[in-house]
């Protein structure tokens, strides 16, 4: 009998290694969170892209309007608060029907809905049909009969550079799927400050149980392998010398697509063998066969979210954690640049660089730059007072401004911490850099400063 491929996607599922990240939408249910001017319904697929060419009914008691979803996933409607359901009139082919009828809230927010795929749109149920992501899988053969379990991962390094790695667990499925619930758990309770759970096996955290087999990169833009590199350097330190192979494999529209395999040292082989067993073997045939790999790919154009990204320009007023109301435009003219730092109270990595932000903080005074944090999680006075302590103990004497309501929406990032550096316009100069990097980010400020230069 063939063992199906597990297909746990998650946006950052190694958030606990590198920084902490947010758990994907329920698939359940619709989303609600408050947004301005009118109603927003916005489709995705079960990933999290966008699903465009969808026709929303968004009814009142009395009537019914009709909207139809863009590229960004989004259906616009325009009324004030009310009691509203909202119902999908028609969706692609390549998904299955919704006809739930979805609660808006009663003031003017955000209902988010998930598709899931029809059936007919696979062969089996572990062909990967994902267009929105740019990819369609059939496994070969040798992969629907293996010991171990595929695991397919998606993440965004930076606008318009998309990762997708395919990783190999030398456990069942089951064991994989008891992992992933244990580091939801885990993400969960570093949000809430409860008490972290205790993994079932330490072992899984060892890193040593998984391999890479191939990872799949998309970039936009008609950009090449040299912005991807910059991108994988500035999101997670990985650079051209990390990689056994990194070659470009093809095109769609104005995206390019390379696959890259990780360079295994000697030593690092020998401890995976060690761990993984009689798994072991398997892993190295599944690496060794690219050809295989390539066969069973297709490739399309991603569908690709807005996100952060050099060129576009932070707008964004909120209180400061004393409650002063501060707008971005002021807060940037006084420096040459402005270090933005997204944050959060229950986000140890971010927590624990601190002390070197308050250090460099001066520094950049001395070159007319600063620093700004924003606590993507102080929307309200309880935890902008946690948060304010947590900077008074770590020396971070530098402004910081609470989560408005649309934080959001002017900070798209599924992790944090996460910086920035901007002009004196509030225009972003550099690619992001995702995760807690202290030593990265003086060479940062000085790039910024040559652009403007």
């Amino acid at each position: 009998m063939k063992r199906p491929i597990a297909l746990l996607l998650a946006l950052c599922l190694t958030a606990a290694l590198v920084g902490c990240g947010e758990a994907a939408a329920p698939t359940a249910t619709a989303v609600l969170s408050a947004v301005k001017d009118g109603y927003r319904v916005l489709v995705t697929d079960e990933y999290g892209a966008p699903v465009a060419g969808v026709t929303v009914q968004f009814c009142s008691d009395s009537e019914c309007m009709l909207g139809e979803t863009d590229d960004s996933g989004a259906a616009a409607f325009e009324q004030a608060g009310g009691s509203y359901t909202v119902h999908l009139l028609r969706v692609p082919e390549r998904y299955a029907p919704d006809d739930t009828e979805y609660p808006a809230p009663a003031e003017p927010g955000l209902v988010t809905i998930v598709l899931h795929p029809a059936e007919a749109a696979a062969d089996s149920e572990n062909v990967i049909d994902a267009p929105q992501l740019g990819f369609r899988f059939v496994p070969p053969d040798t992969y629907e009969s293996a010991r171990g379990t595929l695991n397919w991962s998606v993440r965004y390094l930076s606008a318009g550079v998309q990762e997708i790695a395919l990783d190999y667990y030398a456990v069942s499925s089951e064991q994989l799927r008891a992992y992933v619930d244990f580091m939801t758990a885990y993400s969960a309770a570093l949000r809430s400050g409860a008490e972290l759970p205790v993994p079932a096996d330490p072992a899984w955290l060892s890193g040593q149980v998984y391999g890479s087999l191939f990872v799949l990169y998309a970039i936009n833009g008609k950009r090449g392998e040299a912005e991807l590199l910059n991108a994988l350097w500035n999101s997670e330190f990985v650079s051209a010398e990390d990689f056994a192979a990194l070659e470009e494999i093809g095109a769609d529209g104005d995206s390019r697509f390379f696959l890259g395999q990780y360079a295994q040292p000697a030593e690092e082989a020998e401890a995976r063998r060690e761990a993984m067993g009689n798994f072991y073997a398997e892993y190295e045939a599944l690496r060794a066969d690219k050809a295989s790999f390539l066969s069973a790919l297709t490739l399309y154009e991603p569908a690709w979210p807005y996100m952060l990204a050099p060129g576009e320009t932070i707008e964004y007023e909120a209180a400061d954690l004393d409650g002063t109301l501060r707008q971005s435009a002021d807060l940037f003219a006084g420096a040459k640049v402005t270090m933005i730092n997204l944050w959060a109270t229950w986000c140890p990595p971010c927590k624990a660089e601190l002390p070197a932000l308050g250090t460099m903080a001066k520094e950049f005074e001395e070159q007319d730059c600063q620093i700004i944090g924003v606590c993507i999680d102080a929307a309200d006075d309880a935890t902008a007072t946690n948060g304010a302590a947590l900077l008074k103990d770590a020396g971070a004497d530098y402004l910081n401004l609470r989560a408005a309501e649309n934080v959001g929406e002017v900070f798209p990032t599924e992790v944090v911490p996460v910086t920035l550096f901007v002009d004196s316009s509030g225009r972003i100069l550099t690619e992001p850099i995702k995760g807690a990097h202290p030593e990265a980010y003086r060479q940062a400020l000085a790039d910024a400063l040559a652009l403007i230069a």
